[in-house]
């Protein structure tokens, strides 16, 4: 039931509360303002295991998509059949794209199956940092010890507690990489140690370096300090396909945001 999502707040879409049952539903795609759609889907009983859900949402409060949109991936997760996840979390042209999937490995591969898609546009401009701030919200809420694989954009590695968290990840697979943002020393007054950090992970792909030539150190002192306490990287891609800058991409977004804007 979707009930237990009840650590998000209810939005009052002003009709009925009661549950509509929709046990046998195989796919469902909603595109909608942020609060109809919440509204909707706290009144309807949707499978769990169902594998084509998409939501593509716009004037998303972004106070409300940490306190809405987290607890609610983790209830549709929490409930899958399988335990392994693959998470997609990539601002791209949109403020915000978050794909959860089941995750299957063999071999150095690992392949998933999306089975929920998130994406849409904020109520207001956001800034690079403060994307990053919306993303850490809502995933930290998703069970980290489930995650195996992850594709994003994000500074993920900044965080040390999140990758103590992930304790079962195997394959990063990093875009638009700035490395001496990324691949960052630990922090000596921090309680983890460096052997804590990501424990299986031995599969390591990067995409369109930021700049395409720059300092690779930060890069190979993290591979070091990793084989130091004998967590040696298998496999490693890096691609030098120069990316979109972030003043493109950021005047893009600004765009995108006002042709919205002007559409409501």
């Amino acid at each position: 039931m979707l009930s237990s999502c009840s650590s998000a707040p209810l939005i009052d879409d002003g009709v009925s509360s009661s549950q509509i049952q929709l046990r046998h539903l195989r796919k469902l795609h909603m595109t909608s303002d942020f609060h109809y759609a919440f509204g909707l889907l706290n009144r309807l009983e949707i499978p769990y295991e169902m594998n084509d859900l998409k939501l593509s949402l716009s004037k998303c409060p972004p106070s409300d998509l940490s306190w809405t949109l987290g607890p609610y991936l983790r209830d549709r997760v929490q409930h899958r059949p399988w335990d392994s996840l693959g998470l997609l979390a990539y601002p791209d042209l949109t403020p915000f794209c978050i794909r959860v999937g089941d995750a299957f490995e063999g071999g150095d591969a690992t392949r998933v199956e999306f089975f929920m898609t998130v994406e849409g546009t904020t109520s207001t401009f956001l800034g690079e940092e403060d994307i990053v701030e919306l993303y850490f919200d809502i995933i930290t809420q998703i069970p980290q010890e489930r995650i195996v694989s992850l594709t994003t954009t994000l500074p993920i590695l900044r965080s040390e507690e999140l990758c103590v968290q992930m304790s079962n990840l195997t394959t990063l697979h990093l875009k638009e990489v700035n490395l001496p943002e990324w691949f960052i020393e630990p922090d000596v007054h921090e309680p983890y140690t460096f052997e804590d950090f990501l424990p299986r992970l031995h599969s390591i792909s990067i995409e369109e370096l930021d700049p395409p030539h720059g300092d690779r150190a930060p890069l190979t002192n993290f591979l070091t300090r990793r084989a130091a306490v004998g967590r040696q990287i298998t496999s490693l891609r890096v691609s030098n396909h120069p990316p979109i800058g972030r003043t493109e991409r950021l005047a893009r977004a600004v765009k995108l945001f006002r042709d919205f804007d002007d559409d409501y």
